[in-house]
């Protein structure tokens, strides 16, 4: 007969503590390992335009002709950064990229670990089973390992929730103002990465809204931070878009490329707008439901073949699985979220967050109906993978949920849900669904 025993944890605070180490190493480890796998190979959605961006900028010059190719639409840092690491370490610019993508995942890994680490969560099984399954879920793979700007503000927005502690909780007069400072030029450099950086000026309500503790004083600083930031980002939006193309916001889809597809989708469109709305939850005549490919790349991307047997036949596990779970951790978090603790306070931003950004991608698409997988990536909504992780991690909850004489067992469970945590970490690192 077998001995569970070892499951059991007579000091489970301290055994955590070690147990969150082992994943941090995992995942540090797992990630340049990754790195060295994918180093200087042409690996992304785009890398042609990517590499295109950075041939055409500098820091004496961060303005594009926006019509001139397709990547000309975004704002220049995210090149800027890449050329950077590029001369800094004397690699090629498909290197440099790469090394942008890696260190923007390496700061999602600690700025969330140092968020959950300074709420106190650490030692919180679901709080560690979140932190890792973020680092390990697949569409985190393939940015970490691609060359894109979406996983680089995705590195903003883990850096905004870092801040966004300190601005909520902190009482020290010059920790405030110093993380005042921070957050508006964080929200800045997002807004001059992607359009979608300007998404990061709602982490600040969510969070005050969630906590509800001195909510004047968190408007103030919410306008302060905004203040910050437009005042570095407004040049550049008024010189670089408004000027040529009197719009803040200038889009060249439907303008300089996908023409044809677009006039034809915009009239499909205009035609039915009921049958468009239903397309993003139901088959339609041209495609799958918009949103549900959205959620597939999640767990396998669209460009490209898995690169195995095994690694398709995880990706079937996941998109069979991932939905009934994820709805599982929904209906818990509907029971829980009245909970006043720091953990449900920052499901409640991460839950609001999510929806945000879900709601970007139905304007998005909305606003560039064509079909396939142009505008339903989930690259371009990374963050929402956040939500899906948080409603996942809740799940290590339930033994919680047991009478106290299942005490072992409950540890028991716990132990055996962080294993699988462990297991997803490490396989989707070194056998990429993607």
């Amino acid at each position: 007969m077998l001995n569970w025993r070892f499951l059991h944890l007579k000091k489970p605070a301290n055994a955590w503590v070690t147990i969150e180490l082992f994943l941090l190493l995992t995942a540090v480890v797992s990630k340049i390992v990754l790195f060295k796998s994918r180093y200087n190979v042409d690996f992304g959605y785009d890398v042609g335009g990517h590499l295109e961006a950075m041939a055409a900028v500098s820091w004496l010059h961060p303005f594009f002709d926006l019509r001139s190719f397709f990547y000309a639409t975004h704002p220049p840092l995210g090149f800027l950064l890449a050329n950077t690491a590029s001369a800094l370490t004397f690699t090629p610019p498909l290197v440099g990229a790469q090394i942008v993508s890696l260190l923007s995942s390496l700061a999602i890994l600690f700025f969330l670990r140092g968020t959950l680490k300074r709420l106190g969560l650490l030692r919180q099984p679901s709080a560690i089973a979140f932190l890792y399954l973020v680092n390990g879920l697949p569409l985190m793979v393939y940015m970490q390992a691609g060359v894109n700007l979406d996983i680089i503000i995705f590195a903003f927005v883990c850096v905004m929730l870092y801040l966004s502690t300190f601005l909520v909780y902190a009482e020290h007069k010059k920790v405030l103002c110093r993380a005042t400072i921070f957050a508006g030029l964080i929200a800045a450099a997002a807004c001059l990465t992607k359009v979608s950086g300007f998404l990061l000026f709602a982490i600040l309500p969510l969070y005050a809204l969630a906590v509800r503790k001195n909510l004047l004083v968190q408007v103030k600083r919410f306008f302060v931070i905004a203040g910050i930031a437009m005042s570095l980002v407004f040049p550049y939006y008024f010189v670089n878009y408004y000027i040529p193309e009197k719009t803040f916001f200038f889009g060249n889809a439907g303008e300089t490329a996908f023409i044809h597809d677009y006039n034809v989708s915009k009239e499909r469109q205009k035609e039915d707008y009921f049958a468009f709305a239903r397309s993003f939850v139901s088959k339609y005549p041209h495609g799958e439901a918009r949103l549900r490919r959205t959620w597939r790349s999640l767990w396998q991307a669209e460009d490209r073949y898995p690169q195995s047997d095994l690694a398709f036949r995880i990706f079937l596990i996941y998109l069979k699985i991932m939905p009934f779970l994820t709805i599982a951790g929904l209906i818990l978090f509907h029971f829980k979220c009245t909970l006043k603790s720091k953990w449900y306070s920052f499901g409640a931003v991460i839950m609001g967050f999510t929806l945000l950004e879900v709601l970007f991608a139905i304007v998005l698409i909305t606003m560039y109906p064509m079909d396939g997988f142009a505008f339903n990536k989930g690259i371009y909504y990374a963050p929402m993978l956040l939500g899906v992780c948080f409603l996942l991690s809740l799940l290590l909850e339930i033994p919680e949920m047991l009478p106290r004489r299942f005490l072992r067992l409950t540890s028991s469970l716990q132990m055996i849900g962080i294993a699988f945590v462990a297991a997803f970490l490490f396989a989707n690192n070194v056998l990429p669904v993607y």
